[in-house]
């Protein structure tokens, strides 16, 4: 709940760059795996299942960063 507020209230700020980009996709990993594991019940199920969330969440965060990456050229 605090990594949510805490987006909201950057998100409020205005505030930009890449330090804060990089500080919003590690709270978004952070956040999700929290749900992949406790409202989803992953924390209990084998590895296999924890990697394959794990995995589609790095591209999905990889793809993002990439596509801000590219905007600042």
């Amino acid at each position: 709940m605090l990594l949510t507020l805490a987006v909201l209230f950057i998100g409020q700020a205005g505030l930009g760059g890449t330090t804060v980009v990089c500080i919003l996709l590690i709270s978004t990993f952070v956040k999700t795996q929290m749900v992949a594991d406790y409202f989803m019940g992953l924390k209990r199920t084998r590895l296999i299942w924890r990697a394959i969330v794990t995995v589609y969440l790095l591209l999905v965060m990889s793809l993002i960063g990439l596509a801000y990456w590219l905007s600042l050229s």
